[in-house]
Formats: C-alpha cells, structure tokens, sequence
C-alpha cells in the first residue's frame, strides 16, 4: 500500500500538447500516460510554487519563478490551485494523501 501511494503521489500525467494560445491542461485534452521523474520527487507542494514546472516535448523542466532565498524550500504546485481553498484541499487530501496548510491556504 505504501508503495502504491507513493508511485500515485510522485508521478506527473502527460497530456497532449496544448494548441493554439491555450497553454495549460484543459479538460478537453487528452492523458496520454503516467511519467515518473525522480529528481521530481524532490518537490514538495505549495499552492504559492516558487517552481513552475512545464513540458518540453518529451521533458519535464523544473524553473524558479521568482527568487529563491538560500535554505528555502523549492516547492511545485500540485495540479491546479485556482479553486476555492477547502475545494483544493480536499483534492490534495484525495488525490496526495496530505492536508495541505501552506501560506496560501
């Protein structure tokens, strides 16, 4: 059970590349399969990611979107956070086994 909780928790969907202006994952796209990165697993969640991750082509690229400050912690975001917060944690919790209590929540 452990296992399977943390192959679940530390792997990244790959979807179809989006088209047009659209940039991010939307409904209509489609999951292509399941990667698991392990230099990804080093990221902790954040609903404020000071991370951005992104796909290129076939990589994942991790990048700093603002100034990370030495001896703190490089965080991504776990899907999407522009839900209401008792919505995304409740998504977190489902999906990640965590209750989320970052600054923004």
């Amino acid at each position: 059970r452990a296992i399977y909780f943390r192959e679940n928790a530390n792997s990244f969907g790959l979807w179809e590349m989006p088209h047009g202006d659209n940039q991010g994952v939307t409904d209509d796209l489609e999951l292509l399969g399941w990667g698991l990165y392990p230099s990804a697993v080093y990221f902790n969640h954040a609903c404020d990611a000071n991370i951005t991750k992104t796909r290129d082509g076939r990589n994942m690229l991790f990048v700093a979107n603002r100034d990370i400050e030495p001896g703190q912690e490089a965080c991504i975001a776990y899907g999407s956070v522009e839900e209401p917060v008792l919505e995304r944690q409740r998504r977190l919790l489902e999906n990640y086994h965590f209750l989320c209590t970052c600054d923004r929540c």
